[in-house]
């Protein structure tokens, strides 16, 4: 799972939002998901979420991994002190607000469909065709190192690999 796939996902709101809850079960509904940050702090900003009778406005920020919080050090941050909402792939750590709150957090895997996650996998994880090309000639080059492919030198492919076979 990339974080890239994450703000596809957030940005474009595909994944159900019909029974949307955080990981603490509070049913949340987004309102709008913000802009997207290019700059430093939160990934978007000016989201709308509505939960529990109230109407939050303010900063998003998305992660694989809950925990990556700590690793990107948000929490030394001040920048990330006005996050309204964290979107992870996986829960694997609670994350809080300095006062010790913890910060609502939406465990995005439990509201994507199986066909979203595998039009992410044809789109996203498959290799480009210019990789699986120099994939290909890298093993041409390799054939062509064995001592015994003299004989059909004649193809022009060591010509490609940037080697002479005599």
């Amino acid at each position: 799972m990339k974080e890239a796939f994450l703000h596809y996902l957030w940005r474009f709101q595909k994944f159900s939002k019909n029974n949307l809850t955080t990981t603490d079960l509070r049913r949340i509904a987004v309102l709008d998901p913000g802009t997207p940050n290019s700059g430093a702090g939160p990934d978007f900003f000016s989201a709308q979420i509505y939960s529990e009778e109230l109407h939050w406005n303010g900063a998003v920020e998305l992660h694989v991994l809950s925990s990556d919080w700590f690793r990107h050090g948000h929490q030394e941050d001040s920048n990330y002190d006005g996050v309204i909402l964290h979107v992870v792939w996986e829960n694997d750590s609670d994350v809080c607000y300095p006062n010790g709150n913890s910060i609502p957090t939406i465990q995005l895997r439990d509201f994507v469909s199986a066909e979203e996650l595998e039009l992410y996998k044809k789109t996203f994880l498959k290799k480009p065709l210019f990789l699986k090309k120099i994939d290909f000639f890298q093993k041409k080059c390799q054939f062509f190192e064995n001592p015994n492919a003299q004989k059909i030198e004649n193809l022009g492919l060591s010509k490609l690999c940037g080697s002479s076979l005599t």
